[in-house]
């Protein structure tokens, strides 16, 4: 009996760290952006539901001022939050590779499954879709963080090596930009 209430343990603790995560205000705005384009641009009426809270959040706004401030500073606080787990974000090759087959799986079979799942309105079909659209696009947030961290940590870091290759290759303004930035912050 320990093993299943442990098991369900670790997964309360798994879902409030998705809930509590860094990314997750910016997911849970994004998110809802995208269903309103994917159901009034490209006609998918299965992502209504996320749709409708953003139309309603769209209204709410309009008609009170205190709600569009509100609305704002969420929108710019998860993207500072969102900066903040880009910066803490530790990332490999492999995973960069994992993340995109993962994004691709999620919304491989979110879109196959709208092909398959013809709209009748009901509430468990707008759950189900909202569901699968989260996550596959918190898999496509993850991909990208993944591989513009992997990008920065590839990046050669300019010093003496560096700017003295530049300065061969004729690149005077990147080679004095970088030994600039070398002669100011020394190697000890």
């Amino acid at each position: 009996m320990s093993g299943s209430g442990e098991t369900f343990g670790r997964t309360l603790i798994t879902l409030a760290q998705i809930v509590f995560s860094l990314l997750f205000p910016f997911l849970a705005i994004s998110v809802c952006g995208l269903a309103y384009v994917l159901t009034f641009v490209l006609h998918i009426p299965q992502f209504a539901l996320l749709a409708f809270l953003a139309h309603l959040a769209i209204e709410h706004a309009q008609t009170h001022r205190g709600a569009a401030l509100a609305m704002w500073t969420l929108a710019f606080g998860s993207v500072y939050l969102a900066g903040i787990a880009y910066r803490e974000h530790e990332t490999r090759a492999s995973a960069v590779v994992g993340s995109w087959v993962g994004a691709l799986i999620w919304c491989g079979g979110t879109f196959a499954l709208v092909r398959a799942w013809a709209f009748d309105g009901s509430n468990i079909q707008q759950l189900v879709f909202a569901f699968l659209l989260f996550g596959s696009w918190a898999g496509v947030c993850e991909a990208v963080i993944d591989a513009a961290k992997l990008n920065q940590q590839n990046r050669p870091k300019p010093g003496p090596g560096i700017v003295e290759a530049q300065k061969a290759h004729g690149d005077a303004r990147v080679a004095s930009e970088a030994e600039a930035h070398s002669l100011l912050n020394p190697k000890k």
